[in-house]
């Protein structure tokens, strides 16, 4: 965890501190490496995996890592076959940016959609066309690409349906998208050939306590999960599940997106399937890397995924060494101008000096407002 040292500074002209130096002597590398380089490190040492392969990805949207128990969620944290990294973060801490980045592989700030919230919609704004999305990649490949999602912000406008066959979003009834999501599965499995891409986004622990409670939510959604696994499993290949953003349960009225702080940015993240071997990956790693994971584990190569700044997760998996690389996130509710470079133990948040956790929120916070954030 990140957050007992994490440090949340304006942004003064006139201050120049160590913290300052660091992030700045980061993002230099970062820009300098990521930018250069592909998306992705398949092709080489990857996994024997013929393109005549299902993945099914799931995201559970507003699911907290710590949240992901043998106690409270049984059916997903001990998913089988799989290897569960336990220090994911997410790039972003709302929907749009967060998948927009998952699902080109690059930054908030690349694909376009790094955005003060409510603006986004206004501003007739999408994920940079020049960028192929995980669909478009691999339904250039001979994949059938298919999604299912609640409806709401992964509106086809922004990008979102690019590259797939069939984009449905899935009504909202009480909550209980999930169900309606596994009935959509189930008919696309009975007629779907492989090679097959199959994206899933439910909303079942985003919407306001359904089931009671967060938690209750969560054990309702497990019960859910344990079902659409079992069926998925007769028919992919691949297998993976996160979520797109945490959550502040800290009061009455849960929310994100307001900040860049671990309990917003620290997600679940499960990579399971033929071959993979269970393991505990303690390394940090981020969602961008996800485009060029199962970029690698299908076989492809480098000049078929395009530029980006993930890389596979694929070598953690293998026990190989792999060495760290700064974890970014952007694009709070607030808009441009927030980052946050984390570095193994430290993260560092620099911020607009006029901005603060309660600059931006679906709801006017109580309290004063803060200014340096721990």
């Amino acid at each position: 965890m990140l957050s007992q040292d994490t440090v949340d500074a304006p942004l003064d002209s006139g201050e120049i501190s160590l913290k300052l130096q660091w992030a700045v002597s980061i993002i230099a590398i970062l820009l300098l490496c990521s930018c250069s380089r592909s998306a992705s490190h398949s092709g080489s040492n990857s996994p024997s995996v013929s393109k005549a392969h299902g993945v099914v990805v799931v995201c559970i949207d507003a699911l907290r890592e710590d949240h992901v128990t043998s106690d409270l969620m049984p059916n997903l944290s001990d998913l089988e076959e799989s290897a569960s990294f336990r220090r994911a973060y997410s790039n972003a801490p709302w929907t749009i940016p967060s998948i927009a980045s998952i699902f080109t592989g690059t930054y908030p700030s690349y694909h376009g959609l790094n955005v003060e919230g409510h603006l986004v919609a206004l501003q007739g704004l999408e994920i940079r066309t020049d960028i192929l999305t995980i669909a478009e990649m691999l339904a250039q490949q001979g994949f059938t690409t298919a999604a299912f999602v609640t409806h709401g912000p992964l509106d086809l406008k922004l990008g979102f349906s690019r590259g797939f066959k069939i984009y449905e979003e899935i009504e909202r009834v009480d909550g209980h998208d999930i169900v309606q999501i596994s009935e959509r599965v189930r008919e696309f499995l009975k007629h779907a050939q492989q090679p097959f891409f199959l994206y899933l986004h439910t909303f079942e622990a985003h919407l306001p306590d359904t089931s009671g409670s967060y938690q209750g939510d969560l054990r309702y959604l497990d019960q859910e999960l344990a079902r659409l696994f079992a069926l998925v499993k007769e028919h992919a290949e691949t297998l993976i599940v996160f979520s797109d953003h945490g959550e502040d349960i800290s009061r009455p009225e849960r929310r994100h997106g307001f900040d860049l702080t671990d309990d917003l940015l620290h997600v679940p993240l499960l990579i399971g399937g033929t071959g993979i071997v269970p393991a505990l990956v303690n390394q940090p790693v981020q969602l961008v890397d996800l485009k060029p994971t199962i970029a690698d584990r299908v076989g492809l190569d480098k000049l078929s995924v395009g530029p980006g700044q993930g890389r596979s997760l694929l070598p953690f998996v293998r026990g190989e060494t792999v060495p760290p690389v700064p974890i970014i996130a952007e694009a709070p509710l607030q808009g441009p101008g927030w980052l946050r470079t984390a570095w193994m133990d430290f993260a560092l948040v620099l911020r607009p000096d006029n901005q603060s956790r309660d600059h931006w929120c679906w709801k006017e916070p109580k309290g004063p407002k803060r200014e340096f954030i721990r």
